[in-house]
């Protein structure tokens, strides 16, 4: 029987789906509503071919994936791990820095991003950034001239703007904890943005921006430019700052109230209007010198005012309020559709206008502002809306369900019908996506992962996280350079995620994306600190849930195979979100989350003290070369289309001739462990041939006469000789 099935659970929302699982159909439903009835239209949100089933046959031995396994490095580990923690100046985009901290709001965060981008680059191997859009509200967008340069900001100091029309939009600036509440630029090259805590930022060409000296650590809420020199704002507890050199500088003026201040309007550098909580307005003729409280119809907070002119003037508030003067002084309330706190109003004309606010509230009016229609359509808070003609304009805000939160719609029709435009957002937190295309079955992905980004005690200063998460960052960095010589069957993708510590924000925009494009996601190996080790021997701990039961198997099978030194356990948990993994196993996803210790033991998660010189590297190598084996084996190494060089190690004294006719001497020096046998594979990983040793006290020594098992004279190619046990590998190349 048909029925629904939770796939997330949060504070305010529900991601529930049909079962049986073929029906791949995604609602978003309210707290604590299920699915109506098996038909119920809920909330569509996705649709997307279902994920995978597990590959049809087991990891099989091969020398070839020996070759590559036994090729991580322990010193490049090292060297990457100190590169990205903090112990070495590093050069990015040619300038040289230390990454102190990799928190993704700062500044570093993007540093350190941009550090794995040029990495996996001189590997070649595809790369780019997928950037998350903005996952917290957007609350002002102007666009001064026309209606193709325009520029919104927003949450985590979101600064956004667009050259054509709103199709793209790029990051002009983000990073950090504070919101950039409002924008007013003077064409397109001098503008103010002010925001939390006294923020304040100016910019004179149009695309960078710097930080200025504010008078006040209050949150500032709205600005406005009168003319190029003079400018105001205002902000909570009664502040109102003016500039009267181009936004340079900045000093306070007397407000008389304690009131918090929400928008202010100038119809030239003398008359303003400022409106606030409990139904304040003040209005100044002397360029802010004095104010004068205005009879307000209401008590209620106010929260935007627009005005074209000396006397038409209109302000919003809450509880659908809409305010209106005809002559800058009288006001009078005006019946509304709408009990929603209205937000911003803007208007075209002395005709045609708009207000916005909470929970998709819309109005319109046609008639100066006397009468309001409904246009309610939109599920967010809209902060801010923007009309270039009585057609095409903007509205912005913040969706509190799924997982782009930050709300850019875009409407040709008055806003009747809206598009959104969030996805054409080029800013956020920043994905590092490598990517290497399979050679026959591309559309089948395997991924190797870990979160970038760290925190500490000082975040914002110091949290060298190399244990949490270096190490799994550079596992898929030296995955992909093991990895980058070779070719693979199935497409193979090497993610280090951002916004991990927020709350799997980076892995939740990139596993809803790949499900919502129907990618063939077999499995994801996600590596979360995997380094400390706090008594020997340690192990390799597997995560895994119900439909990732075969793949934690594998992880075994492959470390059994290939690592034999490391001890694998796995635990069953469908509960784990702690991870990246998560992210995936909430649409559906194969994955697992290897760690050094379930629970964790270290005493230096998310501490300054988490450094490298706290890494065990031998366990760490183990855990390495264990995820390489598992992703090459499933991928599929293709042979016809690599050449796996198989370089024989110190504990090799020769093999001679090679290449060779006829059989060849292998010869093994006592520090190879004096195996057993060797055994010989063809290149397709088949079991050839195998001989036992002839040992004396100082060697181990074979001849191998090129024939397989039953006699038969081999044909030409290559070989590959693997030692049992020790597992050393190397290649013979057999000639005609």
């Amino acid at each position: 029987e048909l029925h629904s099935e939770i796939m997330c659970e949060r504070m305010d929302y529900f991601l529930v789906r049909p079962i049986p699982g073929d029906a791949r159909r995604l609602f978003l439903l309210p707290a604590k509503v299920r699915l109506p009835a098996p038909t119920g239209p809920g909330l569509p949100f996705v649709f997307a071919a279902p994920a995978p089933s597990a590959p049809v046959s087991p990891l099989a031995y091969s020398p070839a994936v020996q070759a590559i396994v036994d090729s991580v490095s322990t010193d490049r580990l090292y060297s990457r791990l100190c590169d990205l923690s903090g112990e070495n100046e590093v050069t990015v985009g040619g300038e040289n820095y230390v990454i102190l901290t990799r928190f993704s709001p700062t500044v570093m965060g993007g540093i350190a991003a941009a550090f794995l981008v040029e990495q996996f680059e001189s590997l070649g191997i595809d790369v780019e950034i997928e950037y998350t859009g903005l996952l917290s509200a957007l609350r002002s967008v102007d666009f001064p001239m026309d209606n193709l340069r325009g520029w919104a900001v927003g949450g985590e100091g979101a600064i956004i703007y667009t050259e054509d029309g709103g199709a793209s939009w790029t990051e002009q600036r983000f990073g950090g904890m504070l919101a950039n509440n409002s924008i007013d630029m003077m064409g397109i090259s001098r503008g103010v943005v002010v925001g939390e805590a006294g923020t304040m930022l100016l910019t004179t060409d149009g695309y960078t921006w710097d930080d200025l000296t504010s008078p006040t650590s209050e949150n500032l809420k709205s600005v406005v430019l009168v003319d190029s020199l003079t400018g105001y704002c205002c902000g909570n507890a009664g502040t109102i700052l003016k500039t009267e050199d181009g936004g340079m500088t900045w000093s306070s003026l007397p407000s008389d109230t304690s009131s918090d201040l929400k928008s202010v309007y100038f119809a030239d550098e003398n008359e303003g209007w400022v409106v606030g909580n409990g139904g304040v307005i003040l209005h100044s003729t002397d360029a802010g010198s004095t104010w004068t409280p205005a009879e307000s119809p209401v008590t209620s907070n106010l929260n935007g005012i627009c005005g074209l002119g000396h006397e038409l003037l209109w302000i919003c508030g809450a509880g659908g309020t809409i305010l209106l003067t005809q002559d800058g002084s009288t006001w009078q309330a005006i019946s509304t559709p709408s009990t929603q706190a209205l937000l911003s109003i803007f208007f075209i004309d002395e005709t045609t206008g708009w207000a916005c606010g909470r929970n998709g509230a819309l109005l319109a009016t046609t008639d100066g502002g006397f009468n309001w229609s409904d246009l309610s359509t939109i599920s967010a808070t809209l902060w801010d809306v923007h009309f270039h003609d009585d057609s095409e304009g903007w509205a912005l805000g913040y969706a509190p369900i799924g997982f782009t939160e930050a709300v850019l719609q875009y409407t040709v029709d008055g806003g009747m019908n809206w598009t959104d435009r969030s996805e054409a957002v080029a800013s956020g937190y920043r994905n590092v996506v490598a990517t290497k295309p399979g050679t026959t079955s591309p559309e089948e992905i395997y991924i190797i992962c870990g979160h970038y980004d760290s925190i500490s005690e000082d975040t914002f200063n110091y949290a060298p996280g190399a244990d949490d998460n270096g190490t799994g960052t550079i596992a898929a960095l030296e995955a992909g350079r093991v990895f980058s010589e070779h070719s693979f069957e199935s497409t193979i993708r090497f993610i280090c995620f951002a916004a991990e510590e927020q709350g799997l924000l980076g892995s939740a925009v990139y596993a809803r994306r790949a499900y919502e494009r129907g990618d063939s996601i077999v499995a994801v190996v996600n590596f979360d600190m995997i380094g400390y080790v706090d008594s020997l021997p340690e192990d390799l701990d597997v995560v895994y849930n119900t439909p990732s039961t075969w793949l934690a198997d594998e992880i075994l099978t492959a470390a059994t195979m290939y690592v034999p030194t490391l001890g694998v356990r796995r635990f069953f948990d469908p509960n784990a979100g702690g991870s990246d993994h998560f992210s995936f196993w909430q649409v559906g996803y194969d994955g697992i989350e290897g760690m050094e210790d379930r629970p964790l033991v270290t005493p230096h998660w998310h501490r300054t003290t988490d450094r490298v010189s706290t890494i065990d590297f031998d366990f760490y190598t183990s855990v390495v070369k264990t995820g390489a084996a598992v992703i090459a084996g499933m991928a599929r190494l293709d042979t016809t289309a690599s050449s796996v060089d198989v370089v024989a190690g110190s504990d090799y004294w020769g093999i001679s001739p090679n290449p060779c006719r006829g059989g060849t001497r292998i010869k093994m020096g006592a520090g190879a462990g004096k195996p057993a046998a060797v055994e010989f594979y063809d290149i397709r990983g088949r079991l050839v041939d195998r001989m036992e040793a002839q040992q004396d006290e100082s060697a181990v020594s074979f001849f191998w006469n090129a024939r397989d098992a039953s006699g038969n004279p081999l044909g030409p190619g290559i070989y590959f000789m693997r030692s049992v046990p020790g597992h050393r590998v190397a290649k013979i190349v057999l000639l005609k």
